[in-house]
């Protein structure tokens, strides 16, 4: 079954985040967003999966490869640690 990386950000981080990202709702929206988003987009048979972004380590990714930090790349960022994280088992 394959996964479909979910860029998923912590309440606890969100300060942080809307300091890097101007263009973020406040947290509730975009969770309410990113959640109807998952409901809408997941393809059957696929597996939905969360992957924790840190701000700082993916503001630290963006610099390093050049990338604007926006929703595209912190989907190609939890892509890319998903595909890492199943790698690895």
């Amino acid at each position: 079954m394959p996964h479909v990386a979910i860029a998923w950000l912590r309440k606890e981080d969100w300060d942080r985040w809307q300091e890097i990202d101007n263009q973020l709702p406040a947290y509730d929206r975009w969770l309410a967003k990113i959640e109807d988003a998952i409901k809408q987009s997941t393809a059957p048979g696929s597996t939905p999966t969360k992957v924790d972004v840190d701000p700082d380590t993916f503001l630290a990714w963006c610099k390093t490869n050049g990338k604007p930090v926006h929703r595209d790349s912190r989907a190609q960022y939890a892509a890319q640690m998903l595909i890492r994280k199943l790698g690895a088992h």
